[in-house]
């Protein structure tokens, strides 16, 4: 389910109990407030965190996991891969190892552009380290 189904599943009923009850401003209020829920909830989460998770969770044959969609997950995949690392093959290890190179490598910037940035750049050092 997509995070606008998942607020527009609040904001409908939301909007029923309160504008057409002449309620107009809580309705407001109550839109953003869940938003900000929401948008908070799914850092917490961290849904490519569970992705890696579920495919590197042990119970998997090594042969089934698709790393090549592993591969196309964003920088909050690098944490939980970087855990696991052991868990990868050493053909698949190197090319991790080159898009990351290729991601983090370059010139670092003063600040990281997302938290999930910053901690993948930071994994990604101690897996250089090793």
């Amino acid at each position: 389910m997509s995070v606008f189904l998942l607020w527009t599943a609040f904001a409908l009923p939301w909007f029923a109990a309160t504008a057409l009850w002449g309620r107009a401003s809580r309705f407001t209020s109550g839109v953003l407030v869940a938003g900000c829920i929401i948008a908070l909830s799914l850092h917490a989460i961290s849904p490519e965190r569970v992705i890696v998770a579920s495919h590197l969770d042990g119970t998997r044959d090594p042969a089934t996991i698709d790393f090549e969609y592993l591969k196309t997950l964003g920088v909050g995949a690098v944490v939980p891969l970087v855990e696991r690392f052991d868990q990868i093959p050493p053909d698949e290890q190197i090319l991790f190892e080159e898009q990351w190179e290729e991601e983090f490598g370059r010139e670092r910037r003063s600040v990281a552009a997302t938290v999930a940035r910053w901690q993948g750049e930071r994994a990604f050092e101690s897996l250089r380290r090793r």
